[in-house]
């Protein structure tokens, strides 16, 4: 899974000019703000627009948006689960 989501970031990075192209982030988010800034970063194409409404859509986590890293990390989870049952 980890495998496949690497190679899609590397091929949208290479459709993008060299300049715009970030490197994965390798260490985990020291604040919330930037835990919420990069799951939307790495996860908002996935869930669709609309915010935490369109996560939760896409989930089925029913609680409030993330008030700590640790709960942007599950919801994560809840999206990299979902898309992956969604590819069987």
């Amino acid at each position: 899974m980890l495998r496949r989501e690497l190679a899609e970031m590397q091929a949208r990075a290479q459709q993008r000019p060299a300049e715009l192209a970030a490197p994965p982030m390798t260490y985990p988010p020291t604040t919330v703000a930037e835990a919420k800034q990069r799951f939307y970063a790495r996860y908002g194409e996935i869930v669709g627009p609309g915010g935490w409404v369109a996560v939760q859509r896409f989930t089925g986590i029913r609680g409030p948006e993330p008030a700590s890293i640790e709960e942007w990390i599950a919801a994560a989870q809840a999206v990299r689960d979902r898309a992956a049952a969604s590819d069987r």
